[in-house]
């Protein structure tokens, strides 16, 4: 019997909408999917079925040859037909909450009046981010409505950054500017009042020494979330339960989502924080 295996279950069904709202992002990590489309600057002029996984910029979407997409992403204009599309969305689909993606949600200019169309639509409003230009966004967002982010690291120090970025990218003063962005979009986020989250994929026990660093600079002020990859299977979950058993954390239930195949347990560390 597993650790969870008495733990309660907590079963809900997905009510949440991802939008895309803008393609550019000025990361260049090696396992991006970009949401499943393909770089809109490096197939500008092409024709669906010939798009490009990776071109001049250094970035990639994975799934590109595989999934079929037939379309560049455009960014999504704060308008009326972005509120009425989410209107009849919500209707048809009782959806309830909105979920802004990218590319880098953060570069789009107009993201507080797109947040603040959501709300007025019905949607709680969430998004996931790299922190590129967070900081000059959150205040903005915060009064907008935006409740929660997920910050996705990709590394706690230069060096790590800079390992899972195109090689033309893989200089430690880049990856130094990304960080201290993230950093600073973090704070601006807690200092505005929106709920933080931090997304760490913990690929195998190499990646233990991260949790430690990224739990030591902002517990309790942030949530940790740490992902396991399907690329490193067992040794990705085993990796997570050392980093767990490290800090004393204690399992105190388990989420299901209907029509997911994923599962999420909540843990509890000793400073009675929750991850």
């Amino acid at each position: 019997m597993t650790a969870t295996a008495a733990l309660p279950v907590h079963v809900d069904r997905d009510r949440t909408l991802r939008v895309k709202i803008i393609d550019a992002c000025g990361m260049t990590c090696t396992f991006c999917h970009n949401e499943g489309t393909p770089v809109t600057a490096d197939n500008l002029g092409r024709e669906a079925g010939s798009f490009a996984g990776s071109g001049r910029t250094g970035r990639v979407s994975i799934y590109t040859a595989t999934n079929g997409a037939s379309f560049l992403p455009a960014p999504v204009l704060p308008d009326t037909d972005f509120h009425d599309a989410l209107v009849a969305l919500r209707q048809a689909l009782d959806v309830t909450e909105l979920h802004l993606t990218g590319g880098e949600p953060t570069l789009h200019t107009g993201l507080p009046r797109l947040v603040a169309l959501a709300r007025d639509a019905g949607y709680s409003v969430r998004m996931t981010s790299n922190g590129e230009r967070g900081a000059e966004q959150m205040d903005r967002c915060a009064k907008a409505g935006l409740e929660r982010i997920n910050f996705s690291v990709f590394g706690t120090t230069p060096d790590e950054l800079a390992a899972v970025q195109h090689e033309r990218y893989r200089h430690p003063g880049r990856a130094t500017r990304k960080l201290d962005a993230l950093k600073s979009s973090i704070e601006a986020a807690i200092a505005a009042g929106i709920g933080v989250n931090a997304n760490l994929v913990v690929p195998d026990h190499g990646h233990i020494a991260r949790v430690h660093r990224l739990l030591d600079e902002y517990s309790p002020r942030l949530s940790v979330r740490l992902l396991n990859s399907l690329d490193h299977g067992h040794a990705s979950i085993q990796a997570i339960e050392q980093a767990l058993a490290e800090r004393g954390a204690v399992p105190e239930a388990r989420y299901l989502t209907a029509g997911v195949s994923g599962s999420r347990t909540a843990y509890r560390l000793p400073d009675g924080q929750y991850r």
